[in-house]
């Protein structure tokens, strides 16, 4: 609940309780190269030190720069510097001075470590993690360098590695708990382990450690709280959305196309209900989820085309490690259209995704469905009933918790029992978002889709195979106003062509909505 916001102050906090054993190791290297330097600026250095001890930052900087001017041959308080830049959040200026003092061949005990530190203070997740894996092959034994490393590891998404890092941690240095109880629960809520997740945020809550206060005085806890049961609620979640829109083609006709004899037009206001209900169960690594979605379409003045549609589902969610995880979803779906059935389709999806680093995973899919088509039809070939089988792959890049790029690509193999739609679909999809002003965030989506029919069509003048290709737009912008509901608009957009001219047809449809969210 609080995790996003609170990342935010480890950074700034998180070296303060392990302060002075830091200074002394820092002191210590200090004393042993100031030999080679100016009475004057081994003066000046040791009195920046005290001020760096002191967390008087300015003072130490004015000293360390004082210092350089006396013996520009000495380049010890250039390294100083970039220590305190470290603690003061500048890490690109600390990275700058470092790499300078790499290239003239300074060497420093701590050097690796505050190198380290700068290039994870940039988000040079991998280069950090060798920094710190050198100073701990050189001095082993600090508590702070794992911590480091396990951050590097959860950074890179390299969850087994993080946790052993952030556990060897604890097991050197126990005042490090707060800061590693933190870490804990981000890592718990990176593989959906909420409830472990909670607890390690409470323990610092909890804790009278400066990360502790300063998290209860951030978020309005006055006290440390008393541990608490799971809130078994947390489990359930729903979600609501009502849409009012306008559809130029609500029956996807063709413009060459009479509409029958009880149809006046084809175009239509129409609101749009949608909501659904899910219960997960938390385990260790794993998770099962039940859930039911409804959605309901009403048409204006067009009843025959108004849509109701009942879906339940159950989803099991496995994590095998860092990189890899399954899910299967077993599902049961129930249409009424204008009023009658229409269809009942069941399905099973079973799915694995291999997470790489810098936020980009990829999911390879299969699906089967069964279909079942409830109403009668005049010609045995327009049976739709059947099965079909899917396989896919579809590669996200997420950078942040508001962008995303997403590109994929399946094929459908539909057996119907009717000649008409056995077919194969080749489908190609991209989408994207990312925020674009004052909390605004844009979406745009577009798909390709391609079918080729097995059979001539009966509605073919000259006995030809049916030969599809429809192209999908979508473009939504949406705002948060407040922490569960946001506002959005969007345009979708159909562009289906054929060579049987009864299924060519264009359609726009234009939305506002809202989603609710508990």
């Amino acid at each position: 609940m609080y995790i996003v916001y609170m990342t935010l102050l480890v950074d700034e906090l998180m070296y303060i309780a392990r302060w002075f054993i830091i200074a002394i190791i820092l002191v210590a290297g200090a004393i042993a190269n100031v030999a080679i330097a100016s009475e004057q600026s081994k003066e000046l250095v040791m009195q920046g030190v005290d001020d760096l001890k002191r967390q008087a930052y300015e003072n130490a900087l004015a000293k360390f720069d004082l210092a350089y001017e006396a013996d520009k041959n000495d380049l010890q308080p250039l390294f100083f510097k970039a220590v305190v830049l470290n603690r003061t959040g500048h890490f690109g200026e600390s990275h700058a001075f470092l790499s300078e003092l790499k290239e003239k061949g300074f060497e420093h005990s701590e050097f690796n470590f505050e190198m380290g530190w700068s290039l994870m203070g940039i988000k040079f997740w991998q280069e950090a993690l060798t920094a710190f894996e050198s100073y701990e092959n050189s001095r082993p034994g600090r508590g702070q360098t794992m911590e480091f490393i396990g951050r590097c590891h959860l950074a890179l998404g390299e969850f087994e590695k993080a946790r052993y890092a952030f556990t060897e941690a604890l097991s050197r240095d126990p005042g490090l708990k707060s800061t590693v109880d933190f870490y804990f629960a981000l890592l718990e809520r990176r593989l959906s382990n909420d409830e472990a997740a909670v607890k390690h945020l409470t323990a610092v809550l909890d804790s009278d450690s400066v990360l502790g206060r300063a998290l209860r005085e951030m978020t309005g806890v006055a006290t440390p709280t008393q541990t608490a049961e799971p809130d078994k609620h947390k489990n359930f979640d729903v979600t609501a959305v009502a849409v009012f829109g306008y559809n130029d083609n609500a029956i996807g006709f063709a413009k060459a196309i009479p509409l029958p004899a009880d149809i006046t037009h084809k175009d239509s206001g129409f609101e749009r209900f949608s909501a659904n209900l899910s219960y997960r169960m938390q385990m260790t690594n794993s998770s099962v989820t039940a859930g039911y979605a409804f959605l309901a379409d009403s048409y204006n003045d067009m009843p025959k085309v108004n849509l109701v549609d009942n879906y339940f589902y159950a989803d099991y969610l496995r994590v095998f490690n860092d990189k890899l995880s399954s899910s299967v979803r077993v599902s049961d779906e129930y249409t009424l259209s204008g009023g009658d059935r229409y269809r009942n389709q069941i399905g099973v999806r079973p799915a694995l995704v291999y997470r790489f680093t810098g936020g980009s995973a990829t999911e390879f899919s299969y699906g089967y469905a069964k279909s079942d088509y409830l109403f009668n039809v005049a010609v045995a070939a327009w049976n739709r009933d059947g099965h079909a089988d899917t396989v896919g792959v579809t590669h996200y890049i997420i950078p942040s918790a508001k962008s995303f790029v997403s590109a994929g690509f399946s094929r459908t193999w539909n057996h119907s029992d009717g000649a008409d739609f056995a077919f194969i679909s080749d489908k190609f999809s991209a989408r994207a978002g990312s925020p674009l002003f004052k909390g605004v965030i844009g979406e745009v989506g577009f798909t390709y889709t391609k079918d080729s029919y097995d059979n001539p069509n009966t509605l073919s003048f000259n006995g030809v195979n049916r030969n599809d290709y429809a192209e999908n737009f979508l473009a939504q912008i949406r705002k948060a106003v407040s922490k569960n509901i946001n506002l959005f608009v969007q345009y979708s957009g159909t562009r289906a062509h054929s060579n049987i001219p009864f299924y060519s047809y264009n359609q726009n449809v234009w939305s506002v909505g809202v989603n609710v969210t508990r």
